[in-house]
């Protein structure tokens, strides 16, 4: 629930995106295991990239974490000045290696990210970008995330996306927050992402020229 205004949804031409302008701390869980191989990992910053305009730089803060054996901040949550600054930290977000430890990377964006840098007058989304399983649990890390009222959506990417994973850790309705997609595919998926994040007994979503 991101904003007090009453649901507005708006048809998109081609050259325009979806932007949810409301009052949000949203953080981007990324697999960087084995998973996925780094070059594809660059791939998927690229839609990280992508994804932050759907969230208005003057009310949201957005920051990032990458995970393997092991979890790193990237980005802090914090307000984007510009998004030329976010992308630039994108790009140097470390390719961490090893097994994907998702239980352990939800646990500590929660007392990490969110816990440090995240606003107390502001709701909370989670974007995991998940490639494959993981090696140990997430659905206590997964239960602790909802039920201290972040919003989680979980997208699997490619063949080995573990669907039954996915669902166990995403908010409710799982519909609206549990996506699966190839990267040459991911984009067409970023409306309906918003649209899960932002939506929810009140929410604002605007479609905004493509200017890039």
């Amino acid at each position: 629930m991101l904003s007090k205004e009453e649901a507005t949804f708006s048809f998109l031409t081609s050259s325009n995106f979806l932007e949810c302008s409301a009052k949000a701390d949203i953080a981007f869980l990324v697999d960087g295991s084995t998973n996925i191989p780094q070059p594809y990992y660059a791939r998927v910053l690229e839609f990280v990239k992508i994804l932050s305009r759907g969230f208005d730089k003057h009310i949201a803060h957005v920051g990032m974490v990458a995970y393997g054996d092991d979890v790193k901040v990237a980005i802090n949550l914090k307000a984007l000045t510009d998004f030329k600054q976010f992308d630039d930290a994108v790009n140097v977000a470390p390719y961490m290696g090893g097994k994907a430890h998702t239980g352990n990377a939800l646990a500590k964006l929660k007392s990490g990210l969110f816990g440090i840098s995240g606003r107390q007058d502001a709701p909370r989304a989670l974007i995991l970008l998940s490639s494959g399983g993981s090696v140990d649990d997430v659905a206590a890390p997964g239960l602790e995330l909802r039920d201290s009222g972040v919003k989680v959506t979980a997208i699997g990417l490619g063949k080995q996306a573990n669907v039954r994973e996915l669902i166990t850790i995403a908010s409710e309705p799982k519909s609206e927050h549990v996506f699966t997609a190839f990267l040459d595919t991911l984009p067409d998926t970023m409306d309906q992402i918003i649209q899960g994040i932002c939506k929810g007994e009140s929410h604002l979503l605007n479609a905004v020229p493509d200017t890039s």
